[in-house]
């Protein structure tokens, strides 16, 4: 098997208390879709469309190009570039018609080190993967719901061909060019003892692969969660300490399909502005430097969106990034630095 086995994530972090307040994200996440062309029965689309209509941060559409626009023009603000772009969210990049034209511009404003994104990979044809390995993208990361066509049945009630899917992703991986390729699974989408016949399957389609938990990312948005899925690790595997300075909003920050700003992987809340009304660079150095104020003062339990969060528990959180033992200090330069 030529794939590493590995989770998709960068292991070589700093340590996040020497080098915050941040002048520049280290990572921006764009969200270009809240559709998808499937619904898993642990994700947000698993609901009724009338419960999905009861969030008011839901909206059933693509990011326009006017969006894309005002995004790529805002980031030339930021004094450095960002590390890492990640293309993900509340749907299936895919969907959107545009999509390689987004990595395009995003990557032409020179602000982005690194692009990739998450797909479970439906979407994909020859065409497709073509125009794919000639965008901007940098790494593509294919999450699979089975290994047969009757588990994608179960899962995420589509009927698929999964020959020629499986045929798709090897067509894309043997002319990626300089694309990354990452393959990944969830736990509960195996059968006992399949784990090896994913490797052997997928070994030879990909840089690397990973079978990640399931986690109940959406229990507060309603989505039942079964007794299989729990939160003892993050989806990469990674158990952490438990933390009360969540990290996330000192280092990323995140544009929705209409221009909300969010500060964390929650995919909905809080949202803090939107680049509509006001400039992004204006919001990581304003609202979203009092959100860390308000987290380094251990003021989480009483901020309406912090307190059911259940990224504390399923989040990706590593050791260097924890906040907790040097809040006051780093309190003092947020204050300091204003």
């Amino acid at each position: 098997m030529a794939a590493k086995v590995q989770p998709n994530v960068d292991s070589n972090r700093q340590w996040l208390r020497d080098v915050v307040p941040l002048a520049t994200p280290y990572t921006f996440v764009m969200q270009v879709s809240h559709i998808c062309n499937i619904r898993c029965r642990y994700c947000f689309h698993s609901l009724s469309p009338e419960k999905k209509k009861a969030n008011p941060h839901f909206h059933n559409s693509l990011v326009s190009m006017e969006t894309v626009e005002c995004v790529c023009e805002q980031l030339g603000d930021f004094p450095c570039s960002f590390k890492s772009c990640r293309i993900c969210g509340m749907g299936e990049p895919l969907c959107h018609p545009q999509f390689e034209q987004i990595c395009d511009m995003l990557k032409a404003t020179g602000k982005i080190e690194y692009l990739s994104f998450f797909s479970n990979g439906l979407l994909l044809t020859r065409e497709r993967s073509e125009k794919l390995i000639s965008s901007g993208a940098d790494r593509i990361m294919i999450s699979l719901q089975g290994l047969n066509a009757e588990s994608y049945r179960k899962i995420c009630g589509a009927d698929i061909d999964f020959p020629n899917f499986v045929g798709e992703i090897k067509y894309l991986y043997e002319n990626r060019g300089n694309m990354g390729v990452h393959i990944k699974i969830a736990d509960v989408a195996l059968a006992p003892g399949e784990d090896t016949k994913f490797y052997d399957m997928f070994g030879e389609m990909c840089d690397d692969m990973f079978i990640g938990p399931t986690v109940p990312m959406f229990s507060k948005e309603g989505v039942q969660y079964t007794d299989e899925i729990s939160a003892k690790s993050s989806q990469y595997g990674i158990e952490s300490d438990m933390f009360e300075v969540c990290p996330q909003p000192f280092y990323m920050t995140d544009v929705t399909v209409t221009g909300d700003v969010i500060p964390c992987c929650d995919y909905f809340n809080p949202v803090l502005g939107n680049i509509h009304e006001k400039r992004l660079i204006d919001i990581w150095n304003g609202e979203q430097r009092e959100l860390c104020k308000q987290l380094l003062r251990f003021e989480a339990s009483s901020l309406p969106y912090c307190k059911n969060c259940v990224s504390k528990y399923v989040g990706i959180h590593w050791k260097e990034e924890h906040l907790d033992d040097c809040a006051a200090g780093v309190l003092k330069r947020y204050e300091v630095n204003n």
